[in-house]
């Protein structure tokens, strides 16, 4: 077994599932705030917990054929840095299918190198047919002396050939 490819991500591109349950942030006009750092998001300071849950999308690039052979998926990353938010769920997807989950429960700041809050590996392997999509489920935690904000900075995905 023998690692084959390294796909990453910006965090600037990843995409809110609910929208309308995220503040605007006012420097922007919109609930996301994307730089060349990556993309920040702040939830809601509603309590109705409907309002608190989101979910954030990475579409990745996807090797589904190297060298005539369909490499395998055996892990991926999400860098994050989650203020007041924690990580519930890191679901992943082969196009529609949902092929693995991981419950999780996680907050602090993971956004600037590899560390086990932010790494999954998959075991055993999966073959990835139609491309990946890495999807994190997030609950934000209202606060009345600070934003509870999320912030992606970057995703990524090792495959191997069996």
């Amino acid at each position: 077994m023998s690692l084959k490819a390294a796909m990453w991500v910006h965090g600037n591109i990843v995409q809110a599932e609910f929208p309308e349950r995220l503040i605007v942030i006012p420097e922007v006009g919109r609930t996301e705030f994307s730089r060349g750092w990556g993309t920040l998001f702040q939830g809601p300071r509603d309590p109705r917990p409907e309002t608190l849950t989101n979910w954030f999308h990475f579409p990745m690039p996807t090797p589904v054929i190297l060298d005539d052979v369909r490499p395998q998926l055996v892990r991926v990353f999400v860098f994050y840095k989650a203020t007041f938010t924690e990580i519930t769920h890191i679901h992943l997807y082969d196009g529609p299918a949902r092929v693995k989950t991981f419950d999780v429960s996680f907050s602090g700041d993971h956004s600037t190198a590899i560390d086990d809050s932010n790494t999954w590996s998959i075991d055993p392997p999966l073959t990835i047919a139609f491309g990946l999509g890495i999807s994190v489920g997030v609950t934000f935690h209202p606060v009345s002396h600070a934003p509870n904000e999320l912030l992606f900075t970057t995703a990524g995905a090792d495959f191997i050939t069996p």
